[in-house]
């Protein structure tokens, strides 16, 4: 199933669509929306064209489905040696935590993957 991002803007002439989530690199789109409504529809998991930076700022997280990239327990915009710090310090805990990647309640070692799979990767946002 693909989920769509649905984002909230204000445009006045030309605007990309931003999108950050906890945990995650942000992304932006690789084309400005011209429409001039407040609201607009992008679906970020068609295919790597569809972020800034191609698939420097994105992966495939299963064949043909796109997503952000996994890993920035920080939030400083790079999965970094500070960010397997964080998993260590959480690993086995479960709740809400910044070292639960793939946000499913627990710090366990499917976030070390992809921790591990990211690790040097920056968001591609200027």
């Amino acid at each position: 199933m693909r989920n769509t991002v649905t984002a909230f803007l204000f445009l006045l002439l030309f605007a990309f669509v931003t999108f950050a989530q906890e945990t995650k690199l942000e992304v932006k789109s690789s084309v400005n929306s011209t429409n001039g409504v407040t609201a607009t529809t992008y679906d970020f998991t068609t295919g790597s064209n569809k972020y800034y930076g191609g698939t420097n700022g994105a992966t495939e997280v299963q064949t043909g489905v796109w997503g952000m990239i996994a890993g920035d327990a920080n939030g400083d915009g790079g999965v970094f040696a500070e960010d397997y710090t964080a998993y260590q310090t959480n690993q086995g805990n479960e709740g809400y935590l910044i070292s639960d990647f793939n946000m499913d309640g627990g710090v366990f070692a499917e976030d070390y993957t992809l921790y591990q799979v990211n690790q040097g990767k920056e968001t591609q946002v200027p």
